[in-house]
């Protein structure tokens, strides 16, 4: 159930939430905008959902979080979904207009938002949520959906950056932590999540089935259950999905003794 305060941060206008943005970067050179799913422009829509796709769909194959696009643009598009998206300056038929998916930075000319925008280099997505935890109330977080870099956008810095920005909306709005899912055949994904300071989350299923239900959470405050993947490359910089909202698909014996998961629920307390 949705707390006070998560109905004001899903309600806040994207100045509200992030009054640093939108802002542009010179390395690589973007200009990073925080965008409500609602939004989105038709051709934004497909942007972030074909940079998705061409990260996720070989890796999600098989898991607990493939998906098909119907329900994953779903996902993606909720009401309640939030963006930071990278756009790449001096592209399109936008160009020199400081324009980001559709929302066009203050003084910048006008332009039609279908026509010509400048090219997704990546983004990060999330909702303002309750989840719950080894203890006896829900935990207010931001649950991390995606996080994708196209390509050549690997190596530069913009992983850490998209999640800085996501991690100080965060801390902005009172949340208790950050959350996400990962395959864990994603290894380096998970790597760059432990470089941030990310670990398994107090209900993580594999933590849960190895020391408790009761004995975890003592040292980490409340968690969340949702779902999610993440796709990398070799350095720290890469592209990002949360898949299907509430999957915990896994393998297990009939007498619970050898349970098996393909994900891990990690999170990273923001207090």
């Amino acid at each position: 159930m949705a707390t006070p305060k998560i109905r004001a941060a899903t309600a806040a206008s994207p100045s509200a939430l992030s009054p640093s943005l939108p802002r542009a970067l010179s390395s690589p050179p973007c200009t990073l905008t925080l965008v409500a799913s609602s939004s989105l422009t038709r051709d934004s829509r497909d942007a972030l959902y074909a940079l998705f796709d061409s990260n996720m769909a070989a890796l999600s194959a098989g898991t607990s979080m493939a998906y098909t696009p119907r329900a994953k643009r779903a996902e993606m598009f909720d009401p309640a979904a939030r963006y930071v998206i990278a756009r790449e300056t001096g592209t399109g038929a936008g160009a020199g207009t400081s324009t980001a998916m559709g929302m066009p930075m203050p003084g910048a000319l006008e332009v039609d938002a279908d026509e010509g925008e400048d090219e997704v280099l990546g983004f990060v997505g999330w909702r303002f949520d309750t989840e719950e935890t080894a203890g006896p109330r829900d935990a207010e977080v931001v649950y991390l959906y995606e996080l994708h870099l196209a390509p050549r956008a690997r190596g530069t810095g913009l992983a850490d950056v998209l999640m800085d920005e996501l991690e100080a909306v965060g801390r902005r709005w009172g949340m208790e932590k950050v959350m996400l899912t990962v395959l864990k055949r994603n290894a380096r994904a998970v790597r760059f999540y432990e470089r941030r300071g990310w670990a398994p989350d107090e209900i993580d299923p594999t933590r849960v089935a190895r020391d408790g239900w009761e004995d975890v959470g003592a040292d980490e405050g409340e968690g969340g259950d949702d779902a999610g993947v993440a796709e990398v490359d070799e350095d720290e910089n890469e592209a990002w999905d949360e898949a299907e909202d509430g999957e915990e698909l896994g393998a297990g014996s009939a007498d619970g003794e050898s349970t098996e998961y393909d994900y891990i629920i990690m999170s990273k307390a923001l207090r």
